[in-house]
């Protein structure tokens, strides 16, 4: 509605019906309070009159966006410390240790590769056989959970990983 001591001035003013609840609008040449401006676009309303839609003041208000952050891609690389250092016991490197996005969620992929190649995690949990003999490739998958951990889940039991380590003879 206008405001009191506040005028109004439109010139060049045309719309088009769109259905029963919305018109488009064009004005060129606005004056309010002095100041000009040009409006175009769709408004809705309830079909008043002419007379009424000349005398008011025209808003669009947006409802605010937020953005609520998936907590399963909040892990990093660095919430599971990598074993390295115990080369006498055949610790090594792992061949590829990446991260990628599953259904939206974050999925931290090990692989360890060598004879009687296998992955330690939490050194409870071992992946592989380390008495093979064979060369082997081992990969395990760490899931992103709700809480922003890497999770090993194994037989419908899931447990927070805190380190991993990959052991081969070679």
């Amino acid at each position: 509605m206008l405001r009191p001591n506040r005028s109004l001035r439109r010139h060049n003013c045309s719309r088009r019906i769109v259905n029963d609840n919305a018109y488009e609008y064009s004005v060129s040449n606005d004056e309010y309070d002095g100041r000009e401006r040009e409006t175009t676009g769709i408004e809705t309303t309830n079909m008043i009159s002419t007379t009424e839609l000349m005398t008011t003041e025209l808003m669009t208000t947006k409802p605010p966006t937020t953005t609520t952050p998936n907590p399963c891609t909040s892990c990093a690389m660095g919430d599971v410390t990598i074993i390295t250092d115990d080369p006498n016991e055949g610790a090594k490197l792992f061949e590829m240790n990446t991260v990628s996005t599953v259904n939206g969620c974050k999925v931290y992929t090990f692989v360890c590769t060598g004879t009687s190649a296998n992955i330690q995690l939490n050194s409870v949990f071992t992946i592989g056989d380390p008495g093979s003999g064979t060369d082997d490739t081992v990969t395990a998958m760490l899931d992103c959970n709700a809480n922003g951990q890497w999770v090993y889940t194994a037989m419908g039991v899931s447990t927070v990983i805190t380190t991993a380590e990959c052991d081969a003879v070679d």
